[in-house]
This record gives structure tokens, sequence and C-alpha cells, in this order.
């Protein structure tokens, strides 16, 4: 069976955020922008709705990353570190201005401390981990249920580019 335009979507993504990472420990920036921005369209994906926001996120993110043992945060301090890093480049945003913890990361395999100054410290190689898992869960439910799966190819037809 030919590999459908779903999962040949989603592994691209994978692929770009695996690579990026190996070959450039130190751009911690843009591999948490590709994170989240794979986070947002893979919830864009989940949902028959033309838009989503919060709701449509954290129901891919509780579903399919936060079941991964080891990150300690919320769908709802993710949405608030996704608008905050894509849109500025900080920890900051409007959700964390409105009482929502403020996320900082920390990258390498030593230990990080859990809170520094105000912020929820998350490793970004073990949130690029779960969103790889959480990832291929969410390819193996396409998979085996074709009306997600059409709803998801119908939406990727409308990306700029799908080889």
């Amino acid at each position: 069976m030919p590999e459908s335009i779903a999962k040949k979507y989603l592994m691209e993504k994978i692929a770009a955020i695996s690579c990026l990472s190996n070959s450039h420990p130190k751009c911690s920036l843009s591999v948490l922008t590709l994170i989240y921005c794979g986070m947002d369209q893979f919830a864009w994906l989940n949902t028959h709705e033309k838009k989503h926001g919060l709701p449509e996120f954290k129901t891919w993110v509780e579903k399919y990353l936060l079941i991964e043992p080891g990150l300690d945060c919320t769908a709802e301090e993710l949405w608030a570190a996704r608008n905050g890093v894509v849109h500025m480049g900080t920890s900051e945003s409007v959700n964390t201005r409105n009482g929502v913890t403020k996320l900082g990361y920390s990258y390498g395999p030593e230990k990080a401390k859990s809170h520094i100054d105000g912020h929820k410290i998350i490793s970004i190689d073990l949130l690029m981990q779960a969103f790889c898992v959480a990832s291929m869960n969410f390819i193996a439910d396409l998979e085996s249920d074709i009306s997600k799966r059409e709803v998801a190819e119908t939406k990727i037809k409308q990306v700029l580019i799908v080889q």
C-alpha cells in the first residue's frame, strides 16, 4: 500500500526537527519553533474545523504528547509557550501575562533545575522525543481511521508544497 500524503507530511516535519537538532544542537530556539509549529499544525489536522485554537491544540497535546512521562507541564502552558516562542521568540505571551506559568528550557544531557526565575524548566530533548512519539501515534491513528485521514489529507493539500 502506498504511503499516505498525511504520513509523508508528518514524517517530513519530524525529520526536519531531528535533522536540525542533530546537526546544530545549539539552535534550540529554532528547534522549539519547529516543535511548536508541528504541534499546532497537527492539532489543525486533527479537527474538522477550518480554523483552530487553544481547544484543538489542548485536545491534540493531551491525547498524544502529554501521555509520555517526564514532561512536567500542561497543555495550556505549552500553548502559552508556543505563542511566545513562535510569535516573539520569548517565554512571554498574553497567556503568561494572564497567569499561565512561563516555560523555560534546558538542552543537553545534564539535569536542569525544575524552576528558574518564575519559569518552569523543561528539557528540549525530552520535548522533542515526546513530540516524535506523539506524532507517530497520531500517524497510527490517521492510518487506522479513514475519516480522520481524509480530513487531514484534505487540509494537507492546502499546504503550499506537497510532493
